[in-house]
């Protein structure tokens, strides 16, 4: 009897699950080397830009003032005046692209950067 496999199948079988493994591991590394470089927050008052560190800030929208805290390279608005506070819930961001909307403040935020460019289009 023939075996179903032969050893030189066994051999191309072993080159592609290392080259898979080796090319997802490489996609990971990438993805977690984007660098998230500034935060937008754009409100009725205007456009403020600001680095990725540890701080606290408040914008004034129609509605009053919106919280947004910036810790461990995580942003989330911790304190809202709208009224069902949606935007509170949408929980944190830390990755280039991500946003966060308070519609009725009129309030976005956003985490500009990547790995290949230095801002984001929006």
């Amino acid at each position: 009897m023939n075996p179903i496999f032969k050893k030189g199948d066994i051999f191309v079988v072993a080159i592609l699950a290392a080259l898979g493994v080796s090319s997802l591991i490489l996609i990971l590394f990438i993805q977690n080397k984007s660098s998230a470089k500034n935060i937008k927050i754009v409100s009725s008052e205007g456009t403020m830009v600001f680095a990725l560190i540890d701080t606290t800030v408040e914008v004034e929208g129609p509605l009053g003032i919106t919280r947004i805290t910036v810790e461990k390279k995580h942003v989330w608005i911790s304190q809202a005046s709208c009224p069902r506070k949606i935007c509170m819930r949408q929980g944190k961001i830390s990755k280039p692209g991500e946003s966060l909307v308070c519609l009725p403040n009129q309030i976005v935020v956003s985490i500009e950067g990547s790995a290949k460019t230095d801002a984001v289009s929006y």
